[in-house]
């Protein structure tokens, strides 16, 4: 398998989860957090959620030099997953503002990123992440996650499925790339596709 560089986007559940799961992976992971608290506490070595095995993959991870912690991605940065928090707000609906905050002007900072969404999303918000990156739809492909509280290092490690979406002209070598990320999984592969904006 060949790794990859990843810069993985918000140090939250998801965040945390698949950055430490990607690490495990082979890959190496600079993990974005701009909370300077946070931040701090990660680069320590702890993690500020309970999840099963993930306080000790994080830390193994960190002492390998597969992972580190920083505040913003590298201008170099080849690929980008975004895994911000979207909540539910009291109306039922998403809320996208840290979707929103993460991805807006990423063409102009990180230009030759390809962009992973990994956050949770309603059906059509894609299109508007697109909108917001200003990226071409070209590099633009979204990679929900299925984990559970209590067993999401191994629903990252052992999925029962893994979903990457795309646009009708997604860039052919960086979808290759997208899903060279999972070459060691053993799990079934599903493709979508979403139309791009009018």
């Amino acid at each position: 398998m060949r790794s990859h560089r990843v810069t993985t986007i918000g140090a939250g559940y998801v965040g945390l989860v698949t950055a430490v799961g990607l690490a495990r992976l082979g890959h190496d992971i600079d993990l974005v957090e701009i909370d300077p608290e946070r931040r701090r506490v990660l680069a320590s070595g702890d993690v500020p959620i309970h999840e099963p095995g993930l306080n000790d993959a994080f830390a193994e991870a960190l002492r390998a030099g597969r992972l580190r912690v920083t505040d913003s991605p590298e201008p170099t940065a080849r690929m980008l997953l975004v895994c911000v928090g979207t909540p539910i707000d009291q109306d039922g609906r998403s809320d996208l503002t840290q979707l929103d905050s993460a991805v807006r002007g990423i063409a102009e900072r990180v230009p030759d990123a390809t962009l992973v969404i990994r956050s949770t999303l309603p059906p059509g918000t894609t299109r508007l992440a697109l909108e917001w990156s200003g990226l071409a739809a070209s590099r633009v492909f979204i990679n929900p996650e299925f984990l559970r509280q209590g067993s999401a290092l191994e629903d990252f490690l052992h999925p029962s499925r893994i979903v990457i979406g795309r646009f009708p002209d997604a860039d052919p070598d960086r979808l290759r790339d997208v899903r060279a990320l999972y070459d060691t999984i053993d799990a079934p592969r599903l493709r979508s596709m979403s139309l791009p904006p009018s």
